[in-house]
Parts: C-alpha cells; structure tokens; sequence
C-alpha cells in the first residue's frame, strides 16, 4: 500500500493546491462491500477513509481486519462535489527493466505488481516482518483459514519476511495440506521463516514450507506418522498412502532447499537415516548406508522408530541453527539488517479462527456423544418394546393394548423429536465450519446418516400408531 502517497494527496486535497494527484483508494470488504474515496490514515488499528456518504463529505474509520483489498484507480471527476477539479492521473509505475537493488537473488524474482520495495506504508522496511504463530492442533486450534487472512493482511502491508512461530504437537493432516496450499499461493510474496519451539506430526508439512528453519533451545521436530480414525479408535494409515505423502513433503523440502531424505524416516518407521560428514567436513543424510566408513558416520534412525531430531541433531546435519531469545533474535542469526516486528498483524486473525474453530470442535465433540445417547433412548421407547396383549384367533389388540400403543408411540415420538433437535442443532454449524477452514472437522457423514434415521423413525411411528393388530 502506498501510504505516503495517500497522506500526500489528502493533505494537498486539504489546501485546495492546483496539482494535486488524487488517487482514489477502493477499500473492499470482506463482505464484498466496497468503499471508495481517500485514505488518509493507516494503520494496524484503523483505516481511515474521506469520502461521500449521503451527499456529504466525512471520514469513516474500518478495521484492517474486515477488509479484503485495496485498489488504486485515480478518483472520478467531481468526486468531492461539483467544484471539485478533475484530478491528475495517478503516476506512472517505474519500466519493468528498472534495476532492482533489494532483488533477492536466492528467490524467485518477484513480479512487477509484488514489488515489496516500492511504495511501502510508512515504517516498513525490508527488515520488518509479521509473526503467525502455529500452535496447539491443526484443525483445531490452527485454521488455513486464519492462515490466509494473517497472509492477506501482511501482503497488504508490503511485509517481507513471515516468521512461524510453531508449538505445536500435530493434528489433523488436511489442515496441514490446506496451509501449504496457501503458503504456496503466497510464495512469491514473502520470504517464510520457521521458529521450532516443539514440531512434532502435521507441525512438519509448515516446517519444509519455509525457506529457513531454527530452532529454540531444548526443542525437537518430526515423528509425523499419519492415523487414521476408525471405529475401535486411531491405526497408522496404509503404505500407499505413507508414500504418497512422503513423496509430496520430499518435494517440499527439495524445493526450498532442505535434505529431503529427512522426510521418510519422520514419516515411515521402516525408514532409515544415516548421517556423516563429506571430504569437506560439510554434512550428509541418506537413507541408505554409506560405502565405506566416512567422518563421523551416525545412524539416526532405524527401523523400530520414527525420527525425531533435537536441536542438536539438527544442527549437526545442517537442517537448522539454534536461536535463543525467540524471533527476535532471528534478524541477528539470519544477518537481516533492521529486523523489527510488526506486532499483532498476523497474530490477530490466528487467534481470533483458532478461538472459533476451537469453540466447534469443542460444541460437536461435547454434543455428538449426547446426541448418540439420545438416539439410544429414542429406540427404548419403541412402542415394539412394551408388554401388550392380542386375540390369537384374530389377532387383534385389545382396547386397553391399543390405548397402551398409542400413548407408548407418543412418547417415542417425542424422543425422536430430542434426537431431531439436537440433529438440527449440531447440522447448523456447518457454516460456521465452512467459515473457519474447518469443514473437515466437522461429522457431516455421520449427521447425515442420523438425519435420514430420524425422517425414517418418525415417519414409521406416526404410520402406526392406531395400530389394531399384533
């Protein structure tokens, strides 16, 4: 966003000076409401727009958060009122063979339009970067969504550098697929930084996303064998499988540079890794053993377990360096002149979808098992279930059996009626999953299995009950 033109242009509006360069900003909302005038503040707080409303000139304030977009376009004719002047066209953009001095030569050369460089709002250097902290499970308390939206908001800022600041023990794997497919869509954007406080399952699909990694005192990465959840409870997932993503996350490392023979052994027990050292002292890890006895030869791991690294290990085999004093210090390590944090831009919405993700999960999970017990009940009640007596020769119930069915039925019918309320409460939330990047969380198989039973029951219920004969 180009702050310092926006302030410059409002404040040239302010004096009536004859060449002005109005350059419109349209503002548009998450909801898809747009807004369009004149920034004139920006910050992690506010943005505050001049512009029309009702015929009149004022200035609204919007949360960052809400918005989607900005688009610069220069501003209509008249825009602020009949004697308004037409505006200058906004300036051109730079040749695209200017020279590019903060090109960065081990990554992709950026497009024109992502240009970091240019046009920054006012206090953001190449230096400043935005934390996204991944912590707790993914899927539960890590959303893509929050994700994406922390991304969006720290594009928007011009932010170079994206530090993962990860605690996190795992979860489920196609939140993990969901995040990569978004840090892959952002790549061209920002440089990608991982902090391991503690990387353990999923948390590694983040890991060998990022162009650096370092690690925290005392922490460790890996052991990401992939369960599946069955009905006696959780089993590791086929080979087929394993070697599906196994390939995938190879590719992952291999494309920002890190050892991807590391991938199979975190991910496959019978996976092997050996580490040692070359002619020139620098490290090597493979699967399969070295001919020979090189310097410092070490079997990491073996075929009775999943590897996990400490940070010694780590550094030892050049997947990571050791940084104390948390992502702050990481400017020092990464030799990054002026590294300093934006703070709470991307941390906010990483909450704020955790916060609700966390909050379904927690409503399904507390009210599935109460919904099954309901469920239980309902088929108890059955009028099927009650003692009742009948002529042999006809058949037919007696009175007193007939009135016993149908007051039995009722009161099946109203315990179906708890089980259809308690449905219809849970089958709401699907939205609200939709919303959060969680819909895979959420038991839309089974709720639609229980919705069908229960249009089933109550229907065969109300057929039946002036039932007359056994």
């Amino acid at each position: 966003m180009r702050w310092t033109a926006c302030i410059v242009g409002a404040v040239l509006c302010a004096l009536g000076a004859t060449a002005r360069i109005a350059q419109a900003d349209r503002v548009i909302m998450t909801d898809g409401t747009v807004h369009q005038g004149l920034i004139v503040v920006e910050t992690d707080a506010a943005i505050v727009l001049d512009t029309m409303v009702n015929g009149e000139r004022t200035k609204i304030t919007i949360d960052p958060y809400d918005v989607k977009n900005v688009e610069r376009k220069p501003l209509p004719r008249g825009f602020f009122g009949a004697d308004d002047p037409a505006p200058a066209q906004a300036p051109q953009s730079a040749p695209t063979n200017a020279k590019d001095t903060n090109k960065d030569s081990t990554r992709p050369q950026r497009t024109p339009a992502n240009n970091r460089s240019t046009n920054r709002p006012k206090g953001i250097t190449d230096g400043t970067y935005a934390v996204i902290p991944i912590e707790g499970v993914f899927g539960e308390d890590i959303s893509p969504v929050g994700v994406r939206e922390a991304l969006e908001l720290a594009k928007r800022r011009s932010i170079r550098h994206i530090v993962f600041d990860i605690d996190s023990p795992g979860g489920y794997t196609w939140a993990a697929d969901r995040i990569v497919e978004v840090l892959a869509e952002f790549d061209e954007d920002f440089d990608y930084h991982a902090h391991i406080r503690n990387a353990f399952s999923a948390s590694i699909w983040v890991v060998f996303s990022c162009d650096t990694i370092t690690m925290a005192p005392g922490s460790s990465v890996g052991a990401a064998v992939t369960f599946a959840q069955t009905e006696t409870g959780v089993e590791a997932v086929d080979a087929k499988f394993t070697s599906a993503r196994i390939s995938t996350l190879r590719n992952l490392a291999k494309a920002k540079g890190h050892a991807d023979a590391l991938i199979a052994p975190m991910m496959d027990m019978p996976a092997q890794l050996y580490a040692w050292r070359d002619a020139d002292g620098q490290p090597v890890v493979s699967n399969d053993p070295p001919s020979g006895n090189p310097i410092g030869l070490r079997h990491l791991d073996n075929e009775s377990q999943v590897l996990t690294l400490t940070v010694d290990d780590a550094i030892d085999i050049g997947l990571a360096t050791q940084v104390q004093g948390g992502h702050r210090a990481l400017g020092e390590q990464l030799a990054i002149d002026g590294w300093n944090h934006l703070p709470n831009l991307c941390e906010r919405p990483m909450a704020q979808r955790g916060k609700e993700l966390r909050k379904l999960v927690d409503t399904v999970d507390q009210g599935l098992p109460k919904l099954r017990e309901l469920i239980e009940k309902a088929v108890a009640e059955h009028p099927s279930n009650v003692q009742v007596t009948y002529y042999t020769e006809s058949g037919l119930l007696t009175p007193g059996s007939q009135q016993k069915w149908r007051d039995q039925t009722d009161i099946a019918l109203r315990a179906w009626n708890d089980v259809f309320e308690a449905f219809r409460g849970l089958d709401l939330l699907t939205s609200q999953f939709e919303k959060v990047g969680g819909i895979e969380r959420f038991p839309r198989q089974e709720l639609q299995e229980i919705g069908v039973r229960v249009d089933e029951e109550i229907r065969n219920l109300r057929a039946n009950r002036m039932r007359t004969h056994y």
